[in-house]
Order: C-alpha cells, then structure tokens, then sequence
C-alpha cells in the first residue's frame, strides 16, 4: 500500500516537473523551440529509413533491446537532423517542406515588392 503511495506521488512530481520544463522552453527559450519546430516536419519525413537501418545493424551486431531502441533514437535523430540542412533547408524544396514565408530562399517578386 505504501508503494504505491510513493509511485503515485513520483508520477505526479514528474508530470509536474515535465510541465514546468516545457513551460520555462516554451516562454524563455524561443530560439530553441523554433529551431524544433522547424525541424519536426523534415525529421519526421526524413526519418523512416535511417530509424530501420539503423536498428536493423544493431540488431544485426548484437545489441540488447534498450540500446537499439536508445541509440536508434538519437542516431537517427542526427541523421534527419544532417539530411534537412543537406536537402531541404538551403533548396527550393524548403518551399515545399516550411512553406515559402517560413522559407530561407525567398525572391522578391515573389514577395509581393
């Protein structure tokens, strides 16, 4: 009974903390909240083929279940992240992924000026 007295109010500090990190990110930290949020489109296009090759090679070398799952995570997270600043940011395909006014390269006549 006691246990799970102390594993309810574990859960509640955590959600509590949990909320209030990503209050302090939403209303302090801007450029890193628009820096995600500019990423979490092309990572989540970009991101299906490395996430299975990935785990599929460490599968294949022999690793536990918690470090494919971990590592296929963040390698593949980086992955995205380089493919995006190769493909798509500084490419006309930003218009298609960002939309052009959230777009890098933008043409004046295109602007309206």
């Amino acid at each position: 009974m006691l246990g799970s007295g102390f594993a309810g109010t574990s859960a509640l500090f955590w959600s509590l903390f949990a909320l209030r990190v990503t209050h302090v990110l939403v209303k302090d930290g801007a450029a890193l909240v628009r820096w995600l949020v500019e990423l979490s489109y092309p990572v989540y296009l970009l991101h299906l083929l490395p996430a299975m090759v990935i785990s599929a090679m460490l599968i294949g070398a022999g690793f536990g279940q918690l470090a494919v799952v971990a590592n296929t995570i963040i390698l593949t997270f980086i992955i995205s992240v380089i493919g995006y600043y190769v493909l798509i940011k500084f490419t006309p395909l930003s218009w298609v992924v960002n939309g052009y006014p959230h777009s890098w390269l933008q043409m004046a006549f295109l602007r309206g000026r």
